[in-house]
């Protein structure tokens, strides 16, 4: 497993504040790796204006998730478009089993495999980084309690069957996310190697 850990792509997978975004830029910075999430794609594609932009548009002003059938062609022509011998660091994405099921087959038709590192956080820790942040940024609204543990919750929720998944088929890599930037970077660098 390790000769193919090398030139897998990294899918970053936490709940709420445990700094999978930052670790995915970093990793793909580091690895010279495409960087892939959603918020990006859906921004791209309404740069690039159309009909899937004017629905993308559509749901975003109305305050409303884009639909599945959006987001996995973004994500399926993301990862067709990347050449093979570029590795690919997914960004919080999959987050539910449904894009699971979306975007392996889509990852094996392209010929690449992945690892999937979930970077762990206790709901106490997430709590209190998601106050912090919303104090620091301006945001009182996302400290609110039961906002925050909607977010925890649902992730939780959602978090199991994906972990589940990829336990059994060997590709989970549990990050402790208690610990500096810094830390975690280390320890994923460590764990995909």
């Amino acid at each position: 497993m390790k000769t193919s850990n090398r030139l897998a792509d990294i899918i970053l997978y936490g709940g709420p504040a445990s700094g999978k975004s930052t670790q995915a830029e970093l990793l793909a910075k580091t690895l010279k790796a495409a960087h892939m999430n959603m918020g990006g794609l859906l921004r791209d594609e309404l740069k690039r204006g159309g009909k899937v932009a004017a629905d993308i548009n559509k749901y975003m002003a109305a305050g409303k998730l884009v639909p599945e059938r959006i987001t996995s062609t973004l994500v399926k022509l993301f990862i067709k478009k990347i050449p093979s011998r570029r590795r690919i660091v997914f960004d919080g994405y999959p987050r539910r089993m449904l894009q699971v099921r979306i975007i392996e087959p889509a990852i094996t038709k392209a010929h690449r495999h992945t690892l999937f590192v979930f970077i762990d956080l206790p709901a106490k820790v997430a709590k209190a980084r998601i106050v912090k942040r919303a104090r620091t940024q301006k945001r009182p609204d996302d400290a609110k309690a039961t906002v925050i543990n909607e977010r925890i919750n649902i992730f939780r929720k959602n978090s199991q069957p994906i972990l589940k998944f990829y336990r059994s088929s060997g590709r989970l890599i549990t990050i402790n996310g208690d610990q500096t930037i810094v830390a975690i970077q280390r320890d994923i660098a460590r764990a995909i190697k």
